[in-house]
């Protein structure tokens, strides 16, 4: 777990009356963030390993990339991400968890 995911995680427990509403509320806070950047690595996972011809066309390519679109700001999304302790979460009442049954 990033530090960053236990800040979270603690400001849920805070936040919350128990430790289900907790794990529930840190699960909803992170989720979007989460499925954003899985579906980022399977992306970019995702490549087949080209011939010769295909080397040369996707060196050049990745050159291009770099130099034009993939920069600081493109990326802020990942890399700039910051936690505001001092903001509640907000907790979803449709989402908390229901007692379990026996």
């Amino acid at each position: 777990m990033a530090a960053e995911d236990g800040v979270i995680l603690a400001k849920a427990l805070r936040d919350t009356a128990t430790v289900a509403e907790a794990l529930a509320a840190f699960e909803d806070a992170r989720r979007e963030r989460v499925e954003k950047i899985v579906a980022y690595g399977a992306r970019s996972s995702s490549a087949k390993v080209p011939g010769r011809l295909g080397r040369v066309v996707r060196d050049v390519a990745l050159q291009l990339v770099f130099r034009y679109a993939v920069t600081d700001k493109s990326m802020a999304w990942l890399y700039d991400h910051r936690v505001d302790w001092d903001r509640r979460l907000v907790i979803d009442a449709g989402r908390r968890p229901q007692p379990a049954t026996a």
